[in-house]
Parts: C-alpha cells; sequence; structure tokens
C-alpha cells in the first residue's frame, strides 16, 4: 500500500488526467481520503513548509467541481462549504488566493 501522503498527491494529479468525470470523480475520492490518513509529518518529509492540512481546501474544491458537473448539488454544496471553512484558516497566499477564486466560480454557477 502507498504511503498516503504519495497516494494524496498522485491520486491529485490523476484525477486532472481523466476524460470521463466519474473517473476524475473517483481519483478525486481517493486523494481525498488518503489525506485524510496521512500525516504532516510524511507532507513536511517532501518538503517542510508543506502541511497536510494545507491540501484539503483545493481538494475540497475539486470535488465540489466534480459534484456540480454531475449534478450532484447537494454534495457540491457540502464540499463548497466544508473547503471555505477550512480556507478560512489559511494564510493569504497565492494558493489561498486561487482556490477562493475556484471557490467563488463554483458557488456563482451553484446560484445560477
Amino acid at each position: 500500500m502507498p504511503d498516503p501522503y504519495q497516494e494524496c498527491v498522485l491520486s491529485h494529479y490523476m484525477a486532472d488526467l481523466q476524460d470521463e468525470i466519474e473517473k476524475e470523480l473517483s481519483w478525486d475520492i481517493r486523494a481525498f481520503d488518503a489525506a485524510r490518513r496521512a500525516t504532516d509529518e510524511a507532507a513536511k518529509n517532501h518538503h517542510p513548509s508543506l502541511s497536510i492540512k494545507d491540501f484539503f481546501p483545493s481538494l475540497h474544491l475539486n470535488l465540489a467541481d466534480d459534484y456540480l458537473r454531475l449534478g450532484e448539488f447537494d454534495s457540491a454544496r457540502r464540499h463548497l462549504q466544508d473547503g471555505l471553512r477550512l480556507l478560512s484558516a489559511l494564510t493569504d497566499s497565492p494558493y489561498t488566493t486561487t482556490v477562493r477564486g475556484g471557490f467563488e466560480r463554483i458557488a456563482a454557477r451553484l446560484n445560477d
């Protein structure tokens, strides 16, 4: 079994390579589940500035987008809300700004 941190990162990238939304969702779920098992120690072994908690807003964003594209609006809203709550704990950075913008686009699509 792969290290959960590595599984999270690789699954996150694999999701982006999928042509079918169902397969993308499957990889995004795998990335999310692996992140829940990963530790900060494993992330910091990759790079001292990393923290696994910082991955969760982006993972929620991807899941919100997947569920929105599948028409599963309740699941999309849940991941939108969970991701925004976690994003608010991060310091301002280009990453935070990018993810926040993604959430704003998801929210606008959900409100159409």
